[in-house]
């Protein structure tokens, strides 16, 4: 059965991930926008963590046993060989280069990226979905006051009976004077996160942006 192919893959070119399915930009660009969001580490950072972790979630998407594959990368010639939709090559979390199955290879742009990442989001763990944030505005934090609430990611986040870092609401209760452990946090905003408050610095919103739930 036909399927419709691409490999996706970082500028060292050490390891492909292989798509049976959906191999098409306009769901290979939500895959990676999904991670970045995650705040997973990326391939081209960490070859084996950030491999796994988008592997991860593309076979939550999918589901089943087949469909996702890692293969080693040989060159783009061998490579690009008989897919559909030829090499995306990722940067971080970016497609940054292409490897096209044919000359005169045409691919459109991803339609809504928000309905392909509640797509995706709605096939994880429900522990481990974003949710609302998806949806939620980026505002720069210049933007922000006292009492509005914002997305605030939290390493020691507790969901499902264990520790999964991700998102958390946080209301902005405070102002920062001076310094704390060493660093300067005056004129930074404080969240409610944590218990230890204004002397906690996991408190503070260091941050150029965050995602906006409501304003006071």
């Amino acid at each position: 059965m036909m399927g419709n192919r691409a490999i996706i893959t970082t500028p060292e070119r050490k390891l492909g991930v292989y798509l049976h399915w959906n191999g098409s930009r306009d769901f290979v660009e939500p895959f990676c926008a999904y991670c970045g969001l995650k705040r997973f580490r990326p391939p081209s950072a960490d070859l084996g963590y950030g491999t796994a972790r988008l592997v991860q979630v593309i076979a939550n998407f999918f589901g089943g046993g087949l469909s996702v594959g890692v293969v080693p990368y040989t060159t783009d010639a061998d490579m690009v060989s008989g897919l559909d939709n030829g090499v995306y090559v990722i940067d971080g979390w970016q497609v940054t280069e292409r490897v096209f199955p044919f000359v005169g290879y045409a691919e459109s742009g991803v339609a809504d990226m928000a309905a392909a990442l509640h797509a995706i989001d709605a096939r994880q763990p429900g522990s481990e979905r974003l949710g609302a944030f998806i949806d939620a505005p980026c505002v720069s934090v210049a933007e922000l006051d006292q009492g509005y609430k914002v997305w605030v990611f939290d390493e020691q986040r507790v969901a499902g009976g264990r520790r999964r870092p991700g998102y958390v609401p946080a209301t902005i209760c405070g102002m920062g004077i001076g310094e704390l452990n060493g660093v300067d946090v005056d004129e930074a905003f404080i969240v409610d996160v944590y218990p230890g408050g204004e002397k906690d610095i996991r408190n503070y919103l260091f941050e150029d942006s965050y995602r906006l739930i409501s304003r006071a």
